[in-house]
């Protein structure tokens, strides 16, 4: 979709690439569907075993997106999530799901199975040329300045403050050592520059 390329700058390929270098995708339970041999979904499923949790998905083929594709996948998902929660055998395993709001079968098919809507996320664009952006970013305000983080520290102080910004909604429990030093470990292997 062009206007969620625009928005992350990341096309594709590359989104399901960086999902699949995430060491809590559980790439076991992630499964393509084919329609009469060819692909028509994918049902991305992860597995937190620090938050007992188990995030799926499912992504359909412009115009391929049935009911049923729908359906079968969030069952495909939730039967991941029950076998995430055996495999572990400890209580308080939960399963969540989210998609692009336009995609209401997939909401329809996740109420279906007992989902209940928790939150709204928006992404927002504006063009580079807008008059609305000033030529020249406005000063920081005293004692605050913006670095990029290209070391091991700066990134385990940037996780840090991204788990507790988002930890209502964090689909993952991220504000732990295990979490943070697999996360820098892998983006300082990549070379990613924040």
């Amino acid at each position: 979709d062009r206007h969620r390329d625009a928005i992350t700058g990341v096309r594709p390929e590359e989104e399901v690439r960086q999902a699949f270098s995430q060491p809590w995708t559980d790439r076991e339970a992630t499964a393509l569907v084919l329609r009469d041999g060819e692909p028509c979904s994918m049902v991305w499923v992860t597995r937190d075993t620090l938050a007992r949790q188990t995030f799926f998905t499912v992504h359909t083929r412009p115009g391929e997106g049935s009911d049923e594709v729908h359906r079968h996948g969030v069952a495909h998902g939730l039967a991941a999530a029950r076998q995430h929660a055996l495999d572990d055998g400890e209580p308080g395993w939960s399963a969540r799901s989210g998609g692009w709001i336009e995609d209401q079968r997939h909401f329809a098919a996740l109420e279906a199975h007992g989902f209940e809507p928790v939150r709204r996320f928006y992404q927002m664009l504006i063009a580079s040329d807008s008059p609305q952006i000033p030529e020249q970013a406005p000063p920081l305000p005293d004692g605050v300045e913006i670095v990029v983080a290209r070391d091991e520290a700066d990134y385990r102080r940037l996780y840090y403050v991204d788990c507790a910004a988002f930890a209502a909604q964090c689909v993952i429990a991220c504000a732990t050592d295990e979490r943070v030093d697999a996360r820098v470990a892998l983006d300082l292997e990549v070379g990613i520059a924040v």
